[in-house]
């Protein structure tokens, strides 16, 4: 009598066996029954249910040319397969058309699935297989929406960012080698760089324009998870990669519906002011005892304001905010010196070779313990809980050391002298870039009430200047209800070349 052998593993169903004990146990099994095993094929990491598996394939091809074969043996049923229907299929055609029956260590040599008593117990031991199948999946479904409530993205982690796990075992993301590009995908898009020559700027492979607009319609990059099976969104625990004012921008640059909100040469304000009550200001024309007129009001609460009046106030603002030279040049030292520093304090292509030496031995790891049943799973989530942290900290410290300094000294020398008069600078952008000025400068958060303006203060080196409007009684400041996270520029204020930055999409 001669045999195949076959095994299966799938990370995916949670398997407990591992492909070499699979294998022990089909030898064995054919060294008791005197069979002649051929051959074991194997599959690592394939779907249950499902007969499109490369090694069930081969094993396949090679029954179609030897002959002679009587057992096809495996470890269990659910190796075999998990779907009841494919299963017995699959079990009627080997039968028939080669006379090979499907056995496992477990049944009697020699057991005829034709029988009524061997097939129910055959039948049987495949349903519990499927049965199981859909609690896993039913297991997953659920984890994967409670992952998704605590804010950790569970699927393949997007442009920008790669999977891994924190030291419990549990998915996060982090950033890749690529966040760079995703920020000057934003960046460039809202300067008004089509796709296509976006891609061709980043080098961006495959279909890029495709590519493109999932980036740009993406809010993972905003810091935000969508929780599984709904459409809602949650504050995500991985770190994110552009605001949520040029995120927004974006969305209304991409829905031509919205049009007609897009400000003008005559209302600059309009679509970056907001109303006391927090929604945005639109703008009309109307005709006085003077002429025509413009003027802003809230959908809402119809408050006419003169756009005249609110010009003039804003542009006071703007002369009171600039930054005189001396400021500027202090500025300019300060964030050069912190980005050498940050620059200058990794090897980075030391610190990319541990990392390739840490990645080598997670997956020998992982490999040893899916193939030696004496490891145990204590001792397995030590040491990969260790690894995996060592890696977290290397990418990192990669991303941090490979922050894009062509960019930052790029943006320090075009946007720093025209702080020097904002006025200026504003008066010759374009309708829409003025928005995108006020939405940076004033942190998106600019209204009108009681015939003044408001913001929140920003902190970082705009903030003094700010004040200096408050004190001529030009505008109101708030404090933040929280302060600005940090990066590897930033003062205990903030990043300021976070703040240039968002000025640099608009007045660059």
């Amino acid at each position: 009598m001669t045999a195949l052998g076959y095994i299966r593993i799938s990370i995916a169903d949670q398997s407990v066996y591992s492909l070499s004990g699979q294998e022990q146990r089909i030898r064995d099994y054919c060294q008791i029954n005197k069979i002649n095993l051929l051959a074991v094929y194997k599959d690592q990491g394939e779907s249950s249910y499902t007969f499109d598996r490369p090694d069930f394939k081969a094993l396949e091809d090679f029954i179609k040319k030897k002959s002679g074969i009587t057992y096809l043996i495996v470890a269990d049923y659910d190796r075999f397969s998990r779907n009841l229907a494919e299963a017995l299929l699959k079990i009627r055609e080997l039968q028939t058309k080669y006379k090979i029956s499907v056995l496992s260590v477990n049944d009697p040599i020699g057991a005829d699935i034709s029988d009524p008593s061997s097939f129910m117990i055959t039948a049987f031991k495949l349903l519990l297989a499927e049965n199981e199948l859909h609690g896993i999946r039913k297991r997953t479904k659920s984890g994967i929406k409670q992952a998704t409530l605590q804010g950790r993205f569970a699927n393949k982690a997007p442009y920008g960012y790669i999977n891994s796990k924190d030291e419990e075992g549990k998915a996060v993301i982090l950033l890749s080698e690529h966040a760079s590009n995703v920020r000057e995908i934003f960046r460039l898009f809202l300067l008004g760089v089509n796709p296509k020559e976006i891609s061709r700027q980043l080098d961006i492979k495959g279909k890029s324009n495709s590519i493109i607009h999932r980036v740009l319609t993406n809010r993972v990059y905003i810091g935000e998870v969508r929780v599984s099976g709904t459409t809602q969104w949650v504050k995500g625990i991985h770190a994110p990669l552009v605001s949520g004012q040029d995120f927004w921008t974006v969305q209304e640059k991409l829905n031509v519906k919205n049009h007609v909100s897009q400000p003008n040469d005559e209302v600059p304000l309009r679509g970056a002011l907001r109303c006391f009550c927090g929604k945005k200001l639109t703008a009309g024309k109307s005709k006085g005892n003077g002429g025509n007129y413009w003027y802003y009001f809230c959908s809402e609460h119809k408050n006419y304001l003169p756009a005249k009046k609110l010009h003039k106030q804003f542009d006071l603002i703007l002369e009171s905010s600039s930054l005189p030279k001396e400021v500027i040049e202090e500025v300019k030292e300060q964030i050069i010196e912190k980005i050498n520093n940050e620059l200058a304090s990794e090897d980075t292509n030391a610190l990319k070779a541990e990392l390739k030496r840490v990645i080598v031995k997670i997956e020998s790891t992982e490999k040893k313990f899916l193939s030696t049943p004496e490891m145990s799973e204590k001792v397995y989530r030590s040491v990969i809980g260790e690894l995996r942290q060592k890696e977290r900290e290397l990418h990192q410290r990669i991303n941090a050391g490979t922050t894009n300094a062509k960019l930052y000294f790029e943006t320090l020398n075009k946007l720093l002298p025209k702080l020097y008069d904002l006025k200026s600078s504003f008066d010759l952008l374009s309708a829409p870039r003025k928005r995108l000025f006020i939405d940076a400068w004033f942190n998106n958060s600019l209204s009108y009430e009681n015939g003044i303006y408001r913001t929140i203060d920003k902190g970082g080196i705009f903030s003094s200047q700010m004040h200096i409007a408050k004190e001529k009684g030009l505008i109101k400041i708030d404090q933040p209800l929280k302060k600005i996270g940090k990066n590897p520029v930033s003062s205990e204020n903030g990043s300021s070349f976070e703040q240039l930055m968002e000025l640099y999409t608009a007045i660059a």
